[in-house]
């Protein structure tokens, strides 16, 4: 009798346990249902389930074929002050100008070492008055050209940089890659060529990493 009762007491532990075992599974399900089902009502997927080419996700909001000039692969195009198009050509290298309405007007600078000539135009800019600034990161010059695109003065930098940057008198240049070693922007100062500061200084983070030995400089 004593027997039946203790394994009577055993069968009801285990019952109960098995209660709340179930209780808790379906209080789960639901909130991972309720979860489910808010993430699916929040999505919006029209733009997908609609799209037949990639261009189909985005809209557009304003269309400029460029004529008179064969551009291979466009790297960076920007609107100046003018309302002309600034394109730099992957291709070629170059830094090209449009009108408006995309009809081509000329080519700034040319390829080569002499005055006003870089070997690669990465990026470009432009002041209030529409002086172009072009970057050139092969040989560590930014070349400066008149509104009409007439060569001016070029100037040294020592920085690794793939975009400039013009506000008043001052040059920002800054990388998007990631360094490890040393700050990813610094400022010139236009009117003498002097590097005023530096920024984006890597974290404490990294040199800690890289004086362990965890990451190398070389990959």
């Amino acid at each position: 009798m004593a027997m039946i009762k203790k394994y009577y007491k055993v069968i009801i532990v285990v019952v109960f346990i098995l209660i709340i075992f179930l209780i808790i599974n379906l209080l789960t399900s639901h909130s991972q249902k309720k979860a489910l089902d808010f993430r699916n009502d929040k999505i919006k997927t029209e733009l997908i389930k609609e799209a037949k080419n990639f261009n189909d996700l985005f809209e557009l909001t304003e269309e400029v074929k460029l004529e008179g000039k064969l551009i291979g692969s466009i790297k960076k195009i920007k609107t100046m002050p003018s309302g002309h198009f600034g394109v730099i050509d992957e291709s070629s290298k170059q830094l090209n100008i449009f009108s408006s309405s995309g009809k081509f007007i000329k080519t700034i600078g040319g390829i080569g070492k002499g005055p006003g000539e870089y070997l690669y135009a990465v990026d470009f800019t432009f002041d209030n008055e529409g002086n172009i600034y072009i970057l050139d990161p092969i040989l560590y010059n930014i070349y400066y050209f008149d509104k009409q695109g007439n060569y001016r003065w070029s100037m040294k930098i020592t920085d690794q940089a793939e975009n400039i940057l013009v506000v008043d008198d001052k040059l920002y240049l800054y990388t998007t890659v990631n360094m490890l070693d040393r700050p990813s922007g610094a400022c010139y100062d236009l009117t003498t060529g002097e590097k005023l500061f530096e920024f984006a200084y890597p974290t404490e983070y990294i040199k800690l990493l890289i004086e362990n030995k965890y990451i190398s400089l070389l990959l």
